[in-house]
């Protein structure tokens, strides 16, 4: 009986699960929405083209190139006016950046003051560093004309102290005239050995001595090449002499 129980319910199972699925409303519907243009089709495969082929029709000229499309580089002048004539008279010159100058002389700098004085007013007289500078408007054109000539610029905040043409000339002497820096490593201190003659010290310029250090390092590597190639042709020797 027992056995009757079981292989009758396996049977009851095998009916229920081979029994067809029972779709809803809402299938139906959504069945019934679909058109027969909105059907996805098969996406056709792409042939495949040797390159003989594609050689026999450019040659034949069914093949057309690329349309080459020039691109117009805003800010360069046009291609028909001369540049003279396509500026309109307008010149344009590269202000300063650099705040030091190592090749800066004071005989530069009294040299600038004088000709900006010049241009600015008359011939500078001799006492021409206590002339002030209580007009912005003039100390702006003044430092401009001397900076222009230069090639040093100055800082708005250090403009904003000087009064008179003494301090601009105290300025480039004492802070820009033979100064040095480098805008890669601000925080470098530079030396000057004439102050420290007669002292145990001694300057090395990292550069000549990294130099010095590559050479001493190739020379090493050459003179170890050589002796592998001696002793490899001595041991070459040495074997075929045993031979």
């Amino acid at each position: 009986m027992l056995r009757q129980a079981v292989s009758s319910a396996r049977g009851f199972s095998r009916g229920f699960s081979s029994s067809p699925n029972r779709r809803d409303l809402f299938d139906f519907l959504r069945r019934r929405s679909i058109k027969p243009s909105q059907e996805t089709e098969p996406v056709p495969k792409a042939t495949k083209e040797s390159t003989a082929d594609v050689m026999k029709r450019a040659e034949q000229g069914q093949v057309k190139a690329p349309e080459r499309r020039k691109l117009r580089v805003i800010g360069l002048p046009d291609e028909g006016p001369s540049w003279e004539e396509a500026r309109n008279g307008f010149d344009l010159k590269a202000f300063p950046t650099g705040y030091v100058s190592p090749q800066l002389t004071a005989q530069s700098v009294d040299s600038a003051l004088k000709s900006a004085y010049s241009n600015l007013w008359s011939s500078a007289p001799e006492d021409y560093l206590s002339k002030r500078l209580d007009n912005l408007n003039e100390r702006f054109e003044f430092t401009k004309s001397v900076v222009q000539h230069l090639g040093v610029a100055i800082p708005d905040a250090v403009v904003s102290q000087l009064q008179t043409v003494g301090d601009i000339q105290a300025y480039f002497v004492d802070r820009v005239v033979g100064k040095k820096f480098n805008e890669k490593e601000p925080d470098a201190v530079y030396f000057d050995p004439a102050e420290f003659e007669g002292l145990n010290v001694r300057f090395e310029d990292a550069k000549e001595e990294k130099t010095r250090e590559v050479k001493k390092w190739k020379e090493l590597v050459r003179q170890a090449k050589e002796h592998d190639r001696l002793e490899r042709a001595r041991l070459m020797e040495e074997a075929a002499k045993s031979d």
